[in-house]
C-alpha cells in the first residue's frame, strides 16, 4: 500500500491520540525548558498549555480506558530513586527546589507512557527534534554563538544545546523509519553536536554508539553467551 503523508499519518486514529502525540511535541519543549528553545514558551506557559491537553486528552479517551493504562514497573523504580536522592543530596534545599521545577514533567511524562500509543510517542519525539533543528539552525546565524564560536543556539549554554541534539540523534536512529528524513536530520543534528563544541554531548554520542554496537552484537549472540557479554561489556564501559 502507499505510504501515508505526515499529515495523513497525524490525523488518523482517534482524537485522544492527535493530542497526545501534540502534549509529546509540548512536552519535549518543556522539558528543555522551553524558553531556551521557542523564546515565547516560558515555563508557566508550556505548563499550562500541558495541563490543557492533558485534560483534553484524557476526557476524549474512550470510556473505561483510562483506568487500564499501563504502569512501568521500571519508571516506578526510577521515581523512587529519584525520591531517595534527597538524602544524598548535597543540598536538600536545592533538590526541593528543582523537584519542584520537575514533578509536573515527570507526571505528564507518566500520563504519556500511559494512555499514549507507543508509535504516538515515537512519532512526536520525531517532530519535536524537527521542530528544534531548523529553529535552532536559525538562532544560531542570528547571534546565538559563543565568542569562542561555539554554537548554543537559543539553548543558554552549548551544553545544552549539544546534550538536546544528541538526545534527538538517538531519537532520530531508533524512531524514525523514513530513511531519507533519517539521514538528513541525524546529519544536522551531529553537525549541531560538533558546532557546540560540547565534549559532554560528544561523549553522549560516542557512549550511545558505542552502546548500541554492544546491543546489537548481544541480540545475535545465544542466551548464555550473550548475558556473559553483555555484563563484560558493561563491566568494561
Amino acid at each position: 500500500p502507499p505510504r501515508k503523508s505526515s499529515v495523513d499519518r497525524f490525523l488518523s486514529g482517534g482524537i485522544d491520540q492527535i493530542m497526545g502525540e501534540a502534549l509529546v511535541v509540548v512536552w519535549v519543549i518543556a522539558a528543555f525548558r522551553g524558553n531556551e528553545l521557542l523564546p515565547l514558551a516560558t515555563p508557566p506557559v508550556t505548563m499550562a498549555l500541558m495541563v490543557v491537553v492533558v485534560v483534553a486528552v484524557l476526557l476524549t479517551r474512550p470510556r473505561g480506558s483510562v483506568g487500564q493504562a499501563r504502569v512501568s514497573i521500571a519508571v516506578l523504580l526510577w521515581l523512587g530513586l529519584w525520591i531517595m536522592s534527597v538524602t544524598w543530596s548535597w543540598d536538600p534545599w536545592v533538590w526541593f527546589a528543582e523537584a519542584r521545577n520537575a514533578i509536573g514533567l515527570i507526571v505528564v511524562a507518566m500520563v504519556i507512557g500511559g494512555v499514549v500509543a507507543v508509535d504516538r510517542i515515537a512519532r512526536g519525539l520525531c517532530t519535536a527534534v524537527y521542530v528544534a533543528i531548523p529553529i535552532t539552525v536559525l538562532f544560531a546565524l542570528s547571534g546565538g554563538i559563543d565568542d569562542s564560536g561555539a554554537w548554543h543556539g537559543t539553548f543558554v549554554h552549548k551544553n545544552i544545546m549539544g546534550a538536546f541534539m544528541a538526545i534527538a540523534i538517538l531519537i532520530l536512529a531508533h524512531l524514525e523509519d523514513r530513511f531519507v528524513r533519517k539521514v538528513a536530520a541525524m546529519t544536522a543534528a551531529s553537525a549541531l553536536v560538533v558546532l557546540s563544541q560540547s565534549a559532554t554531548a560528544l561523549l553522549m554520542v560516542a557512549a550511545a554508539g558505542a552502546t548500541m554496537v554492544i546491543l546489537r552484537r548481544v541480540a545475535a549472540l545465544p542466551h548464555r553467551r550473550a548475558v556473559a557479554y553483555f555484563f563484560s561489556m558493561s563491566t568494561v564501559v
